[in-house]
């Protein structure tokens, strides 16, 4: 599972956290579209804890997708 968290702008100008999720091995810019997964949070530290919630959710219900490295199973932000 490769994954991206940046900064960016909801419909009504406010900052929010965009989280991308999206199967190996191609990095963000050679994975299709349709591959990728959008996730939209609150810029705070409720929204980074929610992220990070939504990674490790996200991991767990697709584990069959991702390949596992070094036994680790979940990420903390």
């Amino acid at each position: 599972m490769r994954y991206l968290v940046k900064s960016g702008q909801g419909e009504d100008e406010e900052r929010q956290l965009v989280l991308c999720i999206w199967p190996e091995p191609y990095c963000f810019d050679k994975t299709p579209e349709e591959k990728k997964e959008y996730f939209r949070f609150p810029f705070s530290e409720d929204g980074l804890k929610q992220a990070e919630d939504t990674l490790n959710r996200i991991y767990s219900e697709k584990d069959t997708l991702w390949e596992e490295k070094n036994g680790i199973s979940t990420l903390t932000l």
